[in-house]
């Protein structure tokens, strides 16, 4: 008898085992390879690779030619610039804690990103009403800091704080655990032995006397007629209540005072 038996009493039925389509279990589907944004974030930083880039500036730069950048777009470039290993962030103190991406394989990208970072850094792109700086910084600016004999540039040479930073989060992005560990045990023992000096700096100086408890209120009432009386409440919120319904023609001023426990 041709062909397969399917079921059949005297002979076990043969199986027929055929490929799925698509990927379930322990099979991993082939990567097409990065996608268009990838592509053109991966092109910004070769063309800049010692700069940190905000979102907003990471969007002008993968969109050209867009009128507006939406929050469609700040979505779309971030999502693609989390994929990316190779790169590491920070966030902003501003408003809205815009994100900064930089590489960490460059100790002056760092440096960068943590001065656009910086509320107090006077960086010339945000939108932060707390802030208004006469005199906004650029790039140019951030750069020429650290520089040989700029402010910042102590930090970014063999040893520096923001060297051993850079140098932490490029290990822990391209998986070398060893150093990472090792940064991180130099920073550690750089931030106690810091911790160490202001504790000594600070052991001689006086301590500062504890205040007292607070036990009451008392609001003073200066009259029209000159004369001037005290009353004494458990809480403030009493006598601020007290002091708004007093009469402003008989009274000319009044002050509600604290009292403490050894001063009653």
């Amino acid at each position: 008898m041709a062909g397969h038996l399917r079921g059949g009493r005297g002979n076990a039925p043969e199986l027929s085992v055929g490929r799925r389509k698509h990927c379930i279990g322990s099979e991993t589907l082939m990567s097409r390879g990065p996608g268009k944004l990838q592509r053109a974030i991966k092109a910004v930083f070769e063309a800049e690779p010692e700069n940190g880039f905000l979102l907003s500036e990471l969007c002008e730069h993968v969109y050209r030619g867009v009128n507006r950048i939406e929050k469609k777009h700040r979505v779309a470039v971030a999502r693609a610039a989390h994929k990316m290993p190779w790169l590491a962030q920070l966030k902003r103190g501003t408003l809205g804690g815009e994100l900064v991406f930089y590489n960490p394989a460059s100790v002056m990208a760092y440096g960068m990103a943590r001065l656009k970072c910086d509320q107090f850094g006077r960086y010339e792109r945000h939108s932060d009403p707390r802030f208004g700086w006469r005199e906004p910084r650029s790039e140019a600016d951030f750069r020429a800091t650290l520089m040989p004999g700029g402010d910042y540039h102590k930090y970014i040479v063999e040893g520096g704080a923001w060297q051993r930073f850079a140098a932490a989060n490029h290990a822990k992005c391209i998986g070398d655990v060893a150093t990472y560990e090792r940064l991180e045990r130099e920073q550690e023992a750089a931030m106690d032995e810091m911790a160490e000096a202001l504790r000594t700096a600070f052991a001689g100086m006086p301590r500062r006397p504890q205040r007292p408890p607070i036990v009451g209120y008392r609001l003073g009432i200066a009259n029209a007629d000159g004369t001037f009386e005290y009353r004494e409440f458990k809480s403030r919120r009493v006598a601020n209540k007290v002091a708004m319904a007093l009469d402003g023609d008989t009274v000319c001023y009044c002050r509600i005072e604290r009292i403490y426990g050894d001063l009653k």
